[in-house]
């Protein structure tokens, strides 16, 4: 996507990012699953089992693998390139799924970040610069935190036995699915403002309406039913 609202090419750099990008959200993903082995054993016993089973060796393994990979492929990037991925997204990770996953809100936000920055990542790493990605990311920010604050109020039970302080714990399931609803709403609005004042086209407004404008009213008579 990045490349294409980039008219840039498919090409060996391009590709490099992409495996890049995978791995390390992949990474961040493996260390999220097993530092909520003791919330996800109430929230998703079927998850837990499936962990419990993989030795902790093998998991060390793949993470370093996967870090290995990572590395050899920065190798092509830039020096600005490679301070954004390890010295800011990697520490982010990390820092996310041992501190800032159980703190209300912020947590959210800087994973929702961490997603959307793909981005800003992909145009900095082909194009050396992060001059138009700027709306792709908020964007994807937006939609992100929407899915997370949802994630935390279906996760409710196993993170206030684990002791977290996530936004529905700190001021209630009622009020996060109000909070929810407003969000909801101001995200549908916001989303149709690169096409009214960015010239996004008209194949956006397509887009946006049947993948993510339907689905989001779609939800939102959900939410307002809970």
């Amino acid at each position: 996507i990045s490349s294409y609202l980039l008219n840039e090419p498919m090409n060996y750099l391009l590709c490099e990012c992409a495996v890049v990008v995978m791995l390390t959200m992949g990474l961040g993903n493996i260390i999220n699953n097993f530092a909520d082995i003791k919330t996800d054993s109430i929230n998703h016993p079927d998850r837990t089992l499936l962990l419990n089973s993989i030795k902790k060796k093998n998991i060390i393994l793949i993470c370093f693998l996967f870090l290995f990979i990572i590395f050899l492929c920065s190798t092509d990037f830039d020096k600005q390139t490679n301070i954004v991925l390890y010295l800011i997204i990697i520490p982010s990770l990390l820092l996310y799924n041992f501190y800032f996953k159980q703190k209300p809100l912020i947590g959210n936000i800087l994973v929702s970040a961490l997603l959307g920055s793909v981005f800003l990542f992909t145009e900095l790493t082909i194009q050396r610069d992060i001059t138009q990605m700027h709306i792709p990311f908020f964007l994807a920010l937006c939609l992100s935190l929407l899915r997370e604050i949802i994630k935390d109020l279906h996760d409710y039970h196993g993170d206030k036995m684990a002791n977290m302080t996530t936004l529905p714990i700190l001021i209630g399931k009622k009020n996060t699915n109000y909070l929810l609803i407003i969000f909801t709403i101001i995200a549908s609005i916001i989303f149709t403002t690169p096409y009214l004042f960015f010239n996004y086209n008209i194949k956006y407004m397509y887009f946006l309406t049947i993948f993510i404008e339907i689905p989001l009213i779609y939800s939102l008579f959900l939410l307002i039913k809970i």
